[in-house]
């Protein structure tokens, strides 16, 4: 299935796309959506006061069976305002045939190399190394790998809900 069909099997269920598939041994509970994701949105800000490193080879990582989109949390766990995730995919990749649809909320992709497709809504952005793009989440959209032998894009997300 595509991530949008992914997305919202899980979002029935309150959880994210992350609990969906285990990480080798471990279940992903230590994501942080032990109670599952249908609370936003949040009502009383509470921000976190403790240091998190993320060590580059202790990533929590996400590979979607038969699919070459590999996806790494760059932040600690889900139990934070934002959520931050590393994606590596080759020309051709796409999010699947239908549009994504997330909770209210915003969302920034950045560009690190490789050109994106991304559709907002009815309008579509070419997006190249270096270029950024922030667009509410409730708002369907979709990606396509266009240019690249690797292209890799970092996503930002408020509240958390992959």
């Amino acid at each position: 299935p595509s991530i949008t069909s992914l997305k919202k099997i899980a979002a029935e269920f309150g959880y994210s796309v992350v609990n969906l598939f285990p990480n080798g041994s471990e279940n992903e509970s230590n994501w942080g959506y032990q109670e599952g994701i249908t609370t936003h949105p949040i009502k009383k800000t509470v921000y976190r006061n403790e240091v998190s490193v993320v060590r580059a080879g202790m990533r929590k990582r996400l590979a979607l069976p038969g699919s070459n989109v590999v996806y790494d949390l760059l932040t600690p766990d889900m139990r934070r305002q934002l959520e931050v995730m590393y994606m590596q995919v080759k020309a051709g990749e796409n999010s699947g045939n239908e549009p994504m649809l997330d909770s209210p909320g915003e969302k920034m992709c950045f560009v690190v190399k490789g050109k994106l497709e991304l559709s907002v809504g009815k309008d579509v952005y070419q997006l190249e190394e270096g270029d950024t793009i922030n667009y509410p989440a409730h708002v369907e959209h979709s990606w396509r790998a266009l240019e690249g032998e690797r292209i890799e894009v970092i996503w930002i997300l408020t509240p958390p809900s992959f």
